[in-house]
């Protein structure tokens, strides 16, 4: 029956981990396959050295191994066997990049963050490679940030923003006074400097308030720093108003969303802060760091979030209720809703193929 559909594979990192770029291109590849217009699989570059096969409720995940070796001969395995029409790729991948070319096949790059933007790799690797990125058939620069840059080297591009699946107008009795830190403990997320935050200026403020934070924080993802770790845990010594959940499933961020206040994004580096979205989903205001550019394409400060350029700059309770009250969240959340994001997507494939 897939013979008369042209076929994406579409290629993640770290799905098994707490990756929320690999979560939105399975969710999107998933979702396009469901629809039937394409046939969609994906191909999972996982944290081990594992090849396998698994589907899910009818979808097929492949698992690659992180040696750079075994996962090219795998790779060329795949492409031999699926005849695959439009390689999605998740993030910029070396060894998949080149199978593709080996295989002519039709590339969609998203790139993903800053560092992985056409310049960037150049430096990093060559400036062949902006002959290579020639060869892209169409490229998401997913933040205006790398739009700018990567717009230089091809006309084929845009930014389409990531989704969320879920969105509800939470009013504000239904909010308790919790506040959130969610994303992996690194240096890179600042979650020394956004635990200090709470403390000073939120705790201080608001009595009772709690905060949680959420995400990995033990080896096992690429920014581990078991130094960093214990940095972030040595302010929690003697509190019992800050809880450390660890690494919880989709469902459950989203339902601790529902329940909190504001979330402190204080992230250096982002492609795009997919943790943002999904907060105003739930009416939960975000409270980032100026710095933070990409961040600019979804907040507007004072209307549906805030920024601080310091982090002595404190943001009253009052402030975030008021905006919590006014239902601008819910109604900047629903741009992002997977059905019109998913509509973007198909059309350009059609475009493509």
């Amino acid at each position: 029956m897939n013979n008369c559909k042209k076929i994406i594979c579409h290629y993640v990192h770290n799905l098994e981990n707490f990756s929320g770029a690999a979560f939105q291109g399975s969710l999107l590849a998933s979702n396009i396959n469901s629809l039937g217009r394409f046939h969609c699989f994906l191909i999972n570059k996982n944290s081990g050295n594992v090849f396998k096969s698994e589907f899910h409720e009818g979808f097929e995940i492949l698992h690659v191994p992180n040696n750079s070796f075994l996962r090219f001969f795998c790779l060329v395995y795949i492409f031999i066997i699926k005849k695959i029409d439009l390689v999605h790729i998740h993030g910029y991948e070396d060894v998949l990049y080149l199978v593709s070319l080996l295989f002519c096949k039709k590339i969609f790059l998203k790139s993903t963050i800053i560092g992985e933007d056409f310049e960037s790799l150049s430096r990093k690797r060559s400036r062949l490679f902006l002959w290579v990125f020639s060869k892209v058939s169409y490229n998401n620069a997913l933040s205006t940030p790398i739009y700018k840059i990567n717009k230089k080297y091809t006309d084929n591009i845009s930014i389409i923003p990531n989704f969320i699946d879920e969105v509800e107008l939470v009013k504000i009795d239904e909010k308790e006074n919790l506040f959130l830190i969610i994303g992996a403990v690194c240096e890179r997320k600042r979650t020394y400097e956004s635990i200090k935050y709470f403390i000073e200026n939120i705790s201080t403020q608001l009595p009772g308030s709690v905060l949680f934070i959420v995400g990995p924080h033990s080896e096992g993802y690429g920014e581990y720093d078991d130094k960093y770790v214990s940095l972030c845990w040595s302010l929690l010594e003697g509190r019992s108003d800050i809880k450390v959940l660890g690494q919880v499933n989709k469902s459950e961020v989203l339902a601790l969303m529902r329940k909190a206040k504001a979330l402190l994004f204080f992230s250096s580096r982002e492609g795009f802060g997919s943790v943002l979205i999904e907060s105003l989903s739930m009416s939960c205001v975000p409270i980032v760091l100026k710095d933070n550019e990409v961040a600019y394409d979804i907040i507007e400060n004072g209307v549906n979030g805030f920024f601080i350029d310091s982090f002595s700059r404190s943001i009253s309770v009052e402030e975030i209720e008021s905006l919590i009250s006014s239902g601008i969240l819910y109604e900047t959340a629903k741009f992002y809703h997977i059905d019109r994001i998913i509509s973007v997507y198909e059309s350009l494939y059609e475009k493509i193929l």
